[in-house]
């Protein structure tokens, strides 16, 4: 076998490598909530009926990282050829608006044996507001992503430069094993460790 073939090998053997430790890497939170946000703002627009060239007049309400959102609608709308028109949340309007209601997110990292499970929920809630003041068709969606993670991959799917994709960590719950009959176990076999230990020496 050539020293050429051997370096090939060498090559591949890298690639493939490095090829797996990607696939084996979860995804980020931030990769997660923009994946979610673009299903929402699909399914938010079609249930208002926009289509493409139509301008979509919207408010956000103040909220948590309103930010972040509202550039994830600017940048799905562009991309699919619907105008914009903002409206100011202290603005008198007689205007035909769909108003976007605060989000609800939540990451969380829950212990589970030697790993965490986690779970990353957003709601999505808008109304629409014709221009006599009256509030109608109201858009909710719940979306839910879970999947289970190691501990040492949580500083990986975080990134300190964006807080919305920071999460908490929630202990494991005690079932009725680990409250009362582990602890009690633990208890009896030191006890009959010790009074095996006295008996032997007393013989």
């Amino acid at each position: 076998m050539n020293k050429k073939f051997i370096h090939i090998l060498l090559y591949l053997a890298l690639f493939l490598s490095a090829f797996q430790a990607v696939l084996a890497s979860p995804n980020t939170n931030v990769n997660i909530i923009d994946s979610i946000l673009k299903q929402g703002y699909i399914q938010l627009i079609s249930y208002y009926n926009i289509q493409n060239q139509d301008t979509l007049v919207y408010m956000f309400s103040d909220m948590p990282f309103y930010d972040y959102f509202e550039k994830s609608l600017i940048d799905y709308v562009f991309a699919n050829n619907i105008k914009l028109t903002k409206l100011q949340n202290n603005c008198s309007n007689d205007l035909h608006y769909v108003k976007i209601l605060p989000f609800t997110l939540d990451i969380v990292y829950k212990e589970n044996l030697n790993n965490y499970i986690r779970t990353i929920s957003i709601s999505i809630e808008a109304v629409e507001i014709h221009s006599d003041g009256s509030i109608q068709n109201k858009f909710e969606r719940q979306y839910l992503y879970s999947d289970t993670l190691k501990e040492v991959d949580i500083n990986s799917i975080e990134n300190d430069a964006i807080p919305i994709s920071k999460g908490k960590k929630e202990s494991k719950e005690l079932n009725l094993f680990d409250k009362i009959i582990e602890p009690v176990i633990i208890v009896a076999t030191s006890a009959l460790t010790i009074i095996l230990f006295f008996t032997v020496r007393s013989k």
